[in-house]
């Protein structure tokens, strides 16, 4: 199992993962993995490598969140100069991304997954519908769904994001 699903995971961690740390959450992902596949259900309604993805980005996001700094404000009239420039930016990137996984949560699972997959993962859609043993055409409406629904509701945030900021992708 480990070794068909090593690339398809080792590409999510370098795409979603902390750069610095690669090889030590990939090592902590397959523990993660081999502990949870005791409840992946085989004659359930999703394949083995598309449970693995879904584990996978669920842990990855859990690690994000985890290492996510806590903003504090600062009372008492203390106005300290921003040390970096554009920190109002990207406290701002941060903030629409934050919205952007939340929104991404608020999606059906098929949606989401398929969003997640081709648009964050970089996976190939034609790969992804072989993996789940669907029809591309099946693939690319969930795609077109998911995207609509985004677009609906951060349309107003995405015009208002900072340059360089999070983008959704259209492939």
């Amino acid at each position: 199992m480990l070794r068909a699903l090593g690339p398809l995971v080792g590409s999510l961690v370098a795409k979603l993962g902390a750069r610095r740390e690669a090889e030590d959450q990939l090592q902590e992902l397959f523990a993660h993995l081999l502990s949870v596949l005791p409840r992946f259900d085989p004659d359930g309604p999703a394949q083995l490598t598309t449970w693995a993805f879904t584990v996978t980005q669920r842990w990855l996001l859990m690690q994000k969140r985890r290492a996510a700094p806590t903003l504090v404000s600062i009372d008492g009239g203390l106005h300290l100069p921003s040390t970096q420039p554009g920190a109002q930016e990207l406290v701002e990137g941060q903030q629409l991304a934050a919205l952007l996984r939340t929104e991404l949560a608020r999606l059906p699972e098929d949606q989401r997954r398929v969003f997640e997959l081709t648009q964050l993962a970089g996976q190939p859609i034609a790969e992804l519908a072989a993996l789940e043993g669907v029809p591309v055409a099946t693939l690319k409406t969930r795609l077109h769904r998911a995207r609509a629904q985004l677009v609906t509701r951060l349309g107003p945030l995405l015009d208002r994001a900072p340059e360089g900021g999070p983008h959704v992708a259209s492939r």
